[in-house]
């Protein structure tokens, strides 16, 4: 009975303690009791399910940063597709409400 991992895997590259968490996340995955757990779909990440770039303590820029880019990119884009120059300071509405006329007394 083979081990029910892919053909190729090798855990020699890992170091002790990663391969001693992946195949315990193979073993334990394979008790009944703890099937529901999906042990074993994990194991190749150590247990963690984050996202990937979020492992990386050398990782480049920061979601702030990457996001700050997509509004830029955004906001340009939207200008140009209204004809506006996209220097000009826009503010978007995501929210509309009536809230009186001009010239209104309140």
């Amino acid at each position: 009975m083979g081990t029910g991992r892919r053909p190729g895997v090798s855990l020699d590259q890992l170091p002790a303690h990663g391969r001693t968490l992946v195949e315990t996340c193979w073993r334990l995955g394979g008790l009944p009791d703890l099937r529901g757990l999906r042990l074993r779909r994990w194991a190749h990440q150590l247990g963690y399910r984050g996202h990937v770039t979020s492992k990386s303590l050398t990782y480049s820029t920061t979601f702030a940063a990457l996001r700050g880019e997509r509004r830029r990119w955004r906001l340009t884009h939207h200008a140009a597709a209204v004809g506006v120059d996209p220097s000009t300071d826009l503010l978007a509405v995501g929210d509309w409400r009536y809230t009186g006329q001009l010239g209104e007394d309140t």
